[in-house]
C-alpha cells in the first residue's frame, strides 16, 4: 500500500503531495479535492481566479489613480445630480409655502420639508468593532508602512467585519478614513 506522499490523483493521474498533515490532500494538476466539503467546484475556482486575472490586468495597465468613465460614470453623476436638485426644491419650496401660503399649503410645506430631511444624505456611521492603535500596534505599523509606501495618508481607523475582503470607507460627519478589514482575512 501507498503512503499520501506517492499517491496519485484518480481525476488526473498526477502524483500528489502532501506538504503538511494538518491539511487534505490534493492535486496541483487538476484541483481535485481542493476543497473536500464540497462547496466550491474546480470550474467555480477557475472562473474567479480567471476574474482576479482579469482585473490585475486592467489595473496595471490603467494605472491605479484612473477614474472611472463611461456611461455608468455619467449617469452616476446625473442621478446624484437630479437627487441633490430634487431635495434643494424640496426645502426652497417647502419654506416658502410655510411662510407664505395658507393652511393647507403650510400643512404640504412641512411634508416637503420632512421628505427633504429624509432624503438628505447622513454620513455612514462607523464599524462596530474597531483596532486602535493601543490595541493592535503591530497592525497599525503594517498599515503605516504600506500607505508611507504608497504615498498616502493612513486611515484614521482600522476595523473588522464579517465579510471576506477588505474596503475603504468615510465614516461620521467629518469623513474620517476607515479601513475596514475582513475576519476571514
Amino acid at each position: 500500500m501507498k503512503d499520501d506522499s506517492d499517491a496519485n490523483c484518480p481525476r488526473c493521474d498526477a502524483v500528489l503531495t502532501t506538504p503538511d498533515d494538518r491539511f487534505s490532500t490534493w492535486c496541483a494538476a487538476c484541483d481535485w479535492n481542493v476543497d473536500p466539503l464540497g462547496r466550491e467546484g474546480p470550474k467555480s475556482r477557475a472562473r474567479e481566479l480567471a476574474r482576479h486575472a482579469s482585473v490585475f490586468r486592467r489595473t496595471m495597465a490603467d494605472g491605479p489613480d484612473v477614474a472611472p468613465s463611461g456611461a455608468a460614470a455619467y449617469g452616476a453623476l446625473v442621478l446624484a445630480t437630479a437627487v441633490n436638485l430634487a431635495t434643494a426644491a424640496l426645502v426652497v419650496t417647502g419654506v416658502w409655502l410655510l411662510f407664505t401660503g395658507t393652511l393647507p399649503q403650510r400643512v404640504l410645506g412641512a411634508v416637503e420639508l420632512l421628505a427633504a430631511v429624509l432624503l438628505f444624505p447622513r454620513p455612514a456611521r462607523p464599524p462596530r468593532h474597531t483596532a486602535g492603535p493601543a490595541t493592535a500596534p503591530a497592525l497599525h505599523a503594517i498599515v503605516g508602512r504600506i500607505c508611507a509606501e504608497l504615498g498616502t495618508r493612513p486611515p484614521d481607523l482600522i476595523a473588522f467585519d464579517a465579510g471576506y475582503g477588505s474596503r475603504w470607507t468615510a465614516v461620521r460627519r467629518r469623513r474620517r478614513r476607515a479601513l475596514v478589514l475582513g475576519l476571514p482575512l
